[in-house]
C-alpha cells in the first residue's frame, strides 16, 4: 500500500480529476497534482526499519470557489487515517484562471503494508468466471490480458478488537476489500469485452455504453524478485471499470500514456477446502515444499487451495 494510491482512490471516490507531478491533456475546470515530497524509515528494531513515513503534497486547481471542495478533500483525508500536515492558499494565477490550495499529507505504513505496493510484473491473465445458482465460482481457461507495465495492490482491512476480562485480549484484522491499478500496454478486444462489459460490433469495434458493466473475473500475474525467481499470484474475484486513457498533444503528434485500468479485489463467494473464503493465492518459485508442478501449472487453470485433512488423534 502506498499513499499515493490510497489518494488516488479518494480522488475517484469524491469525483475530481488526478494525476501525479503534472496534469497531461486538457485539464478541467476542477483537478488534482499529486506530489511527492518526502520517503523516511522510522521506528527501527534491531537495525532494521519497521515503517516508512510518506509524505505527499496535494494541490487544488480549481476555476470556482475552492473551500467546499478543500473541506471535502480534508474530511475524506481523516475518515482514511490520513494525517493533514499543513494547508495553505497559494494564490490566483490570472493566466490560467485556476485558484490553487496546497494540502500536505503524511502516513505511516508498516512494511508489510511496503511490500504488497507497487509491483514490477508480467504474464498477466485472467480467467472468466462462472457461477452456479448459489454464486459459487468455477473459472474458466486462463487466457492472456495484455503486456503488464506496473500494478498497484492496495488492501483494506477490517479491524475489530476481542475484549476479555475487562481489557482488550486480540486485535483481529480481517480481508475487507482491495483495489487492484494495471499499467498495461494495451487491452484487447475480447478482453475489453469481458472485464468492462463493452460489446463488439460486426465491425470488430469496440462499443462502450452508459450501460456497461464488465463481469468479475480472477486476474493471475507474477512478480520478479532479487534473485531471479518470481513470486506468483492469483486475485480470485476482481471487478474493474472502464479503462482510462490521456493523450496530449505535442507540436503535430498526440502522445498516449499508458491505459489504466482499475479494479475492487473481492473474496470468493466459494469456500475452499478449509470452509474459508479466499480472495489471493500466492507462491514463490524455489521455496521450500512448494511443488515445480504448482509453478508450471500456475496459468494452466486458477489455482484452487488444498489442504491435506488431519487424522484425528486417538486416545492412548
Amino acid at each position: 500500500m502506498s499513499l499515493l494510491s490510497e489518494l488516488s482512490a479518494i480522488a475517484k471516490k469524491l469525483k475530481i480529476p488526478a494525476q501525479t507531478s503534472v496534469y497531461s491533456g486538457n485539464a478541467p475546470d476542477e483537478y488534482l497534482v499529486f506530489t511527492p515530497l518526502y520517503d523516511s524509515f522510522e521506528l527501527h528494531a534491531d537495525n532494521a526499519p519497521t515503517a516508512d513515513v510518506q509524505e505527499v503534497r496535494i494541490s487544488l486547481f480549481t476555476k470556482s470557489s475552492y473551500t467546499r471542495t478543500v473541506s471535502r478533500i480534508v474530511k475524506a483525508l481523516l475518515s482514511a487515517d490520513i494525517t493533514v500536515t499543513a494547508r495553505k492558499y497559494v494564490g490566483h494565477e490570472d493566466d490560467t484562471g485556476y485558484h490553487h490550495y496546497a494540502v500536505d499529507t503524511a502516513k505511516n505504513y508498516e512494511m508489510e503494508e511496503i511490500q504488497m505496493a507497487t509491483i514490477g510484473l508480467d504474464k498477466l491473465f485472467y480467467a472468466e468466471i462462472i457461477e452456479d445458482s448459489d454464486g459459487n465460482e468455477t473459472y474458466g481457461v486462463p487466457a492472456s490480458l495484455a503486456k503488464a507495465i506496473s500494478a498497484d495492490l492496495s488492501v483494506e482491512l477490517a479491524e475489530a478488537t476481542l475484549y476479555a476480562d475487562d481489557g482488550a485480549s486480540e486485535i483481529v484484522k480481517e480481508f475487507k476489500s482491495g483495489t487492484l491499478s494495471l499499467g498495461v500496454d494495451d487491452i484487447g478486444n475480447d478482453a475489453a469485452s469481458v472485464l468492462t462489459g463493452a460489446t463488439i460490433d460486426s465491425n470488430n469495434v469496440v462499443i462502450s455504453t452508459s450501460e456497461d458493466g464488465g463481469k468479475p473475473v480472477a486476474i493471475g500475474f507474477r512478480a520478479k524478485k532479487s534473485n531471479g525467481k518470481y513470486r506468483y499470484f492469483w486475485l480470485y474475484r476482481v471487478k474493474f471499470g472502464i479503462p482510462s486513457t490521456s493523450l496530449a498533444t505535442k507540436g503535430d503528434s498526440i502522445t498516449f500514456s499508458t491505459p489504466t485500468i482499475e479494479g475492487t479485489v473481492l473474496r470468493r463467494n466459494k469456500p475452499d477446502g478449509s470452509g474459508k473464503h479466499p480472495w489471493k493465492a500466492e507462491a514463490t518459485e524455489g521455496e521450500k515444499n512448494v511443488p515445480d508442478s504448482v509453478i508450471t501449472g500456475w496459468y494452466k487453470s486458477v489455482y484452487e487451495p488444498t489442504f491435506t485433512v488431519k487424522p484425528a488423534e486417538t486416545g492412548k
